[in-house]
């Protein structure tokens, strides 16, 4: 069967290993390049890693893999705007020439795959099994749906097997000293606590003053921040999948097809709801490493047995810390949704059950069911949810062609009226918007809206039928407003708030100063605190935060100015003025919290493995960095414009 086992390890995680770990709460992602079988033909390459072609049609899988992610991440939400900001064709360029690389190291370090792995690899994915065991015929259907041929996956999955090979190759170049381990873990444990004198911004707008000198001194130097965008006001049809789809009525038949061609979707089988506590340990970790963490967890198993709540021991124990703060949470689950160890410890449980100590590769678990429940007549519960989804689909698509008839109407007529009232359709007028402001009353920004209508001029009048999330639209010129600077009269009021809000700064900052003088010449901390008709200021206390904090409140977008600034204070030293967002403050240390350095010891084995995988992390992306530093990629030139 092998010469039926070979490709696509991109394809294949966003499509066939779309398997989500819930209890690590991860969605694997990779590239998605075809099978270079043959070759590439020069004239097709559209890069070159070290010499060796990148083919066109690799690229485009790599986008449509990466697209498809993306699409499911932000749905509706994926707007050309955000498609723009991503930029996805680079980041599938990046990702494909990444994977050339690797497999060109790979061979530098003789690595291979043997036939059996890869028969076994292939046969351990659940979506080729039917009763925990590979069916051949499942598998070349499933690969059919995909648009793939056995060999393209088989060699695909070689590929990305030598690329695991490799990584797990230099990862176990890594170690962790012991210094290290100390450095890390009191970076991350030793917490500090300070209260600071905070003078805020806003109490001093009211006290502002400024003259009419001041105000046109500030306009003329910030003139161009005052400048309007281009403003446009259109007419539109809106052809509105939601109102169309009131239209259609889909047949018995087309129902059952659709639930057929969905039924591992509204049909999960049995599912059961459970909890579970993971204690992290490597599969590849010393015994002496795993019999810590498994004595650990079986101490942990014996309180549980012992009447000990299971979501407080979770949130207080489990290493899975998208799970463990829910109290070890994982919601319902059907077959095939987790790795098989974990599926067949938590499917043989009866609710209320716990299991024993379950090994998978991440850990130790413990399992804990809370509720099985099995749909008696999934047709029948999912059928109100069928039919909406085919009235909308089939209304999309009337929606499209009507404005496509619309469109070809008003080619002929170039009057919008007189199309819309063949229809009886509404003809809306917008208000003037810029791109990013609503379009009118009833109708929000529309990225795809805005682009379109901004290229619209008195010649160039009509839009082609433009697809948005909301439908179809056809738009008519009637008037721009040009960008322009408004003279100072027009935006007095915005003027004064802009030199206000500067103003307001500066006696802020200026009383942070009077307060930092009043505290050099000996005045009490406490006194200037409660001395609130004289000062105006507040205390600030943030919660005690460690090296590590990457975000605390109080200060918002500076945190790692302000913790490294708070950790190079000495006791009973006052800092210097630091500026908050909106604030000022003055800084000294409340209190020092040590690490607990006997619960070190206890879990330093466990927190070895931690940091090993993070510095492992680390060490591969580098190691992946300098190879596409030292190598000569070439990139067809103008590919993405």
């Amino acid at each position: 069967m092998l010469e039926s086992m070979r490709q696509n390890l991109k394809s294949l995680q966003i499509f066939l290993w779309l398997v989500i770990a819930a209890f690590i709460g991860t969605i694997f992602l990779v590239w998605g390049q075809g099978g270079r079988t043959g070759g590439v033909a020069s004239q097709d390459a559209v890069a070159w890693v070290n010499g060796t072609p990148i083919s066109l049609s690799s690229l485009e899988n790599s986008y449509r893999n990466i697209y498809a992610f993306y699409k499911q991440m932000y749905g509706e939400n994926l707007t050309s705007d955000v498609l723009k900001s991503l930029q996805l064709d680079q980041v599938a360029l990046n990702q494909i020439t990444q994977r050339e690389l690797l497999l060109q190291e790979a061979q530098k370090y003789d690595l291979r795959v043997s036939n059996q792995e890869l028969i076994s690899t292939i046969q351990d994915i659940p979506q080729f099994q039917k009763n925990n065991r590979f069916d051949p015929d499942l598998y070349t259907q499933t690969l059919a749906r995909a648009r793939l041929t056995p060999q393209e996956f088989e060699e695909q999955t070689e590929k990305s097997l030598l690329v695991e090979k490799l990584e797990l190759l230099i990862k176990q170049t890594v170690r962790i000293s012991d210094q290290e381990l100390v450095e890390d873990y009191t970076a991350q444990n030793d917490k500090i606590e300070v209260e600071g004198l905070l003078v805020k911004v806003e109490p001093f707008k009211e006290r502002a003053e400024f003259t009419d000198e001041e105000l046109q001194a500030y306009y003329d130097a910030h003139k161009e921040t005052f400048k309007t965008p281009d403003r446009i006001k259109v007419q539109y049809l809106h052809f509105d999948p939601q109102k169309i789809k009131e239209e259609v009525t889909p047949t018995e038949e087309e129902i059952r097809q659709y639930y057929d061609a969905h039924e591992a979707e509204f049909n999960k089988g049995k599912e059961v709801h459970a909890r579970h506590i993971l204690f992290r340990v490597e599969q590849t970790a010393e015994e002496e490493a795993v019999n810590q963490v498994k004595a650990k967890a079986e101490e942990v198993l014996q309180q549980l047995k012992g009447g000990a709540d299971f979501a407080e021991m979770a949130k207080t124990h489990s290493e899975d810390t998208a799970s463990g703060k829910e109290g070890g949470d994982l919601g319902f689950f059907s077959k095939g949704m987790m790795i098989p160890e974990f599926e067949q410890a938590a499917f043989a449980l009866s609710p209320g059950e716990i299991s024993e100590l379950v090994r998978t590769q991440f850990g130790f678990h413990i399992i804990k069911v809370e509720e099985v429940r099995e749909e008696a007549d999934p047709y029948v519960k999912a059928t109100p949810e069928i039919i909406d989804r085919l009235k909308l689909a089939q209304a999309k698509e009337i929606a499209a062609e009507r404005a496509e008839i619309s469109y070809e109407d008003l080619l002929e007529t170039e009057n919008l009226e007189e199309v819309a009232a063949k229809d009886a359709m509404e003809v809306h007028v917008s208000n003037f918007f810029a791109k990013g402001e609503p379009i009118d009353e009833n109708t929000m920004a529309l990225p795809q809206v805005q682009d379109v209508a901004m290229t619209l001029t008195a010649d160039q009048k009509f839009s082609q039928p433009i697809e948005t999330p909301s439908g179809y639209y056809l738009l008519g010129f009637l008037e721009l407003k040009e960008s322009y600077i408004p003279e100072m009269d027009e935006i007095k009021d915005q003027v004064e708030q802009a030199v206000r809000a500067e103003k307001a700064k500066e006696l802020a900052k200026a009383e942070i100063e009077r307060i930092e003088q009043a505290l050099v010449n000996g005045m009490a901390w406490d006194t200037i605190l409660a001395n609130t008709e004289e000062y105006t200021v507040e205390k600030l206390s943030p919660r005690p935060f460690s090296r590590r904090q990457s975000y605390i409140a109080e200060v918002r977008g500076n945190t790692e100015d302000f913790v490294k600034m708070a950790f190079g204070l000495h006791d009973g030293e006052y800092s210097e003025v630091f500026e908050l967002s909106e604030a000022y403050t003055i800084l000294r240390v409340k209190n020092r919290i040590a690490s607990d350095m006997v619960k070190f010891e206890d879990e330093k084995e466990t927190l070895r493995q931690q940091l090993l995988r993070q510095k492992q992390d680390t060490v591969f992306r580098e190691f992946t960095e300098e190879l596409r530093q030292k190598a000569d990629i070439k990139v067809k030139e103008n590919l993405f414009s």
